[in-house]
C-alpha cells in the first residue's frame, strides 16, 4: 500500500501539483504568522525562481530545461536549509503541534530538502544533473561566506564610526542593513525578534550567523550597535534621511495592528 502511495505522489504531474500546493501553503502561512516576514526585493525574485523551479522540475526531468533547473534547485536546496535553520525552535514546536495539523507547516522545508536529496543526489536521472545541483549549492555557500565577510567589515566600520560619534560612516549595502536592524530588518524568527521589523534580508541574517549571532535568540554579539531602538532609528534617519523607516505592511497579518499602533511611530 505504501509503495502504491509513494508511486502515485512520485508521478511527475502529481508531484508538481503537490509541490505547488505546499509552496502556496508556505507563502500563505508566512503572510499570516510572523515567520520570515517580507523578503527584500532581490530575495523575492530569487525565491520566486527557486520555488518555480521546484514546482516544474518533475515535469521536465528528461528535457534540455532540466540542466538549468538542476542548477537552480541546488540553490533551492540551500534556501530550504536556510529556512530550517531560521525557524530554529519552531522545528521542535512543530513536532508538538503535529497532532493538531498546524505543526506540519514547519516541516514543509524539510520535505523539499528530502525530495531534492533523493532526486538529485541519490537517484539523479543523469550524472550531469547531480553535478549542476552541487554547483548551485556550492554557489550558495560561497554567497553565504561573502555575506559573512561583508558583514564583518561593515560591523567594524560601524564600531569605528561610533567611537567618533558617527561624525562620518561608510555607507554601503550591509551598513544600511545593520543600522536598520530591529525596526526595518528582522534578525531571527519573530517570536524572539519582536513584531516590528517587516523586512527579511537573507544576506544580513547569514552574515550575522557567521559572526556569532544565534538564530535561537541567545546571543547579540554580532550586532555592533548596543543602543536602544529609538537611538537606532535616529541614527538611521541621520545616515539615510531619504529612506523610509515605517512601512504599510508589518511582519504578518496577525501582528499588523500592533505594528501600526506602537507608540514608537507616534514619536517620529
Amino acid at each position: 500500500m505504501f509503495k502504491k502511495i509513494f508511486r502515485f505522489f512520485s508521478s511527475p504531474p502529481v508531484l508538481s501539483l503537490f509541490n505547488f500546493l505546499l509552496i502556496a501553503i508556505l507563502i500563505a502561512g508566512n503572510a499570516y504568522w510572523p515567520v520570515a516576514c517580507v523578503p527584500t526585493p532581490w530575495a523575492i525574485v530569487a525565491l520566486s525562481v527557486c520555488f518555480l523551479s521546484v514546482i516544474i522540475y518533475p515535469l521536465v526531468k528528461s528535457t534540455s530545461l532540466s540542466s538549468v533547473l538542476s542548477l537552480i534547485n541546488g540553490i533551492s536546496f540551500f534556501t530550504f536549509i536556510y529556512l530550517v535553520i531560521f525557524l530554529s525552535s519552531m522545528n521542535v514546536f512543530g513536532l508538538m503541534l503535529i497532532l493538531v495539523g498546524i505543526g506540519l507547516l514547519a516541516f514543509i522545508p524539510h520535505f523539499f530538502i528530502g525530495q531534492l536529496i533523493r532526486n538529485y543526489l541519490l537517484k539523479p536521472k543523469h550524472p550531469m544533473q547531480k553535478k549542476l545541483f552541487v554547483s548551485g549549492f556550492t554557489f550558495s555557500i560561497l554567497l553565504m561566506l561573502f555575506s559573512g565577510i561583508t558583514y564583518y567589515r561593515s560591523a567594524n566600520k560601524i564600531i569605528e564610526a561610533q567611537q567618533k560619534s558617527f561624525s562620518s560612516i561608510e555607507k554601503n549595502f550591509m551598513t544600511e542593513k545593520i543600522l536598520g536592524m530591529h525596526f526595518i530588518y528582522h534578525t531571527r524568527y519573530c517570536f524572539y525578534d519582536g513584531w516590528r521589523p517587516p523586512k527579511h534580508e537573507p544576506l544580513m541574517v547569514m552574515g550575522m550567523w557567521l559572526n556569532g549571532y544565534s538564530p535561537m535568540g541567545n546571543g547579540l554579539n554580532a550586532d555592533p550597535l548596543h543602543i536602544d531602538l529609538e537611538e537606532r532609528i535616529a541614527l538611521y534617519k541621520r545616515v539615510y534621511p531619504e529612506n523610509k523607516i515605517k512601512f504599510d505592511c508589518a511582519c504578518s497579518y496577525k501582528n499588523h495592528l500592533s505594528y501600526h499602533r506602537d507608540t514608537i511611530w507616534q514619536k517620529q
